[in-house]
């Protein structure tokens, strides 16, 4: 038997703690290495598992860890592939120059999630950092609409590839509810604000609906006047589990908030692949996961929020719709029909599904 010949490189931002790196980066190359005989992806990221441990402890970011990022990083570019993805950005803080002088020769894909343009926004000297970095990009991946958009202004050759959902993992699990109704909300100390700046909604549901709030994320618990809440910390073996014994899902976004505006709505793709019905801000890259009145609503002002549990918990049968057409869509999701797209415009640099919106 040969040896395997490394056929890409992976190079995210975090280790497996961070959500982005382990969903968009990760799972996909272990994936490669599991379907691709003779050929290897190996995954490169910049930061340990430990700065997000401090980080999410409330140690806050420290400029050490990302000077050890640095070195890590020119240590593992000593032996690039020729083909490599990139979550962002190689060399966070350095200019485009740079990592263009790193990837010279190299086929390189640029991964993106989030709006993390807007970090360098008021910086004269990075502003337009990822701009340069995707006109020479051999390929843009975007996880949502806005994303793929504002990519295609510098890259014709651009693919939307959601953040998928590993399916088997929720099929495997038990499906009891808990005995109080319980809605969820699943996320990290970095999202949290987006909750917390949802009391007044949060408050309007509990005012008309009986419910337990669960909040599934890393760090200190956050005060909700008005809510009962629950909080667990999360864990990626037990996530799985903990949402299905769910009954509601809940993704709440600020309006007129850029960044909000382009985040991908994984919690709405999880909560679905739990069997979910879901209620969330009618943001974004929502408006495309959720089915208005399908699978969930999308709601506004604080009243539709309370409007949209008490339809959810005070009718079964229509519960029992949402919850089978959740499931139903989640499906679009999985990891193993993304990964195929994925591998696809990797191996030929191009996009032949480019009119899909999935």
């Amino acid at each position: 038997m040969g040896a395997k010949v490394t056929a890409v490189g992976f190079y995210p931002r975090y280790g497996r703690l961070g959500a982005s790196s382990r969903l968009r980066m990760f799972d996909f190359a272990e994936k490669w290495n599991r379907d691709t005989a003779g050929q290897t992806a190996d995954v490169f990221p910049f930061f340990s598992d430990r700065y997000l441990e401090q980080l999410y402890s409330g140690s806050g970011k420290s400029f050490r860890s990302l000077f050890s990022g640095w070195l890590r990083r020119l240590r593992q570019l000593r032996s690039m592939p020729d083909t490599v993805v990139v979550e962002y950005e190689l060399m966070p803080f350095f200019p485009a120059w740079f990592e263009l002088r790193l990837l010279r020769g190299k086929r390189f894909f640029l991964n993106f999630d989030d709006f993390v343009q807007l970090k360098y926004k008021n910086l004269p000297l990075l502003r337009h950092k990822y701009e340069r970095l995707m006109r020479r990009a051999s390929g843009v991946i975007c996880a949502n609409h806005a994303l793929a958009e504002l990519a295609k202004k510098f890259n014709p050759n651009v693919i939307m590839i959601p953040t998928p959902v590993r399916l088997e993992r929720y099929q495997g699990c038990c499906s009891v509810k808990f005995t109080e109704f319980t809605a969820v909300w699943i996320g990290t100390p970095a999202t949290m604000r987006y909750l917390t700046e949802a009391a007044d909604k949060l408050r309007a549901m509990a005012a008309g609906t009986d419910f337990t709030l669960l909040v599934i994320a890393d760090g200190v618990a956050v005060d909700l006047p008005g809510v009962r809440c629950r909080f667990e910390k999360w864990s990626e073996a037990t996530e799985a589990e903990r949402l299905k014994k769910c009954h509601v899902g809940l993704m709440p976004l600020p309006d007129n908030d850029a960044f909000a505006a382009g985040k991908s709505g994984y919690k709405l793709i999880q909560y679905a692949a739990a069997g979910l019905p879901a209620i969330a801000s009618d943001v974004g890259e929502n408006r495309y996961i959720l089915r208005d009145g399908v699978t969930g609503f999308l709601a506004g002002p604080p009243e539709e929020w309370s409007e949209a549990m008490a339809k959810i918990h005070d009718s079964f049968q229509r519960y029992a719709k949402m919850s089978s057409a959740a499931l139903r869509v989640s499906a679009e999701y999985a990891l193993d029909r993304q990964f195929a797209r994925f591998k696809a415009f990797i191996t030929t640099g191009k996009n032949d599904d480019c009119k899909k919106n999935i």
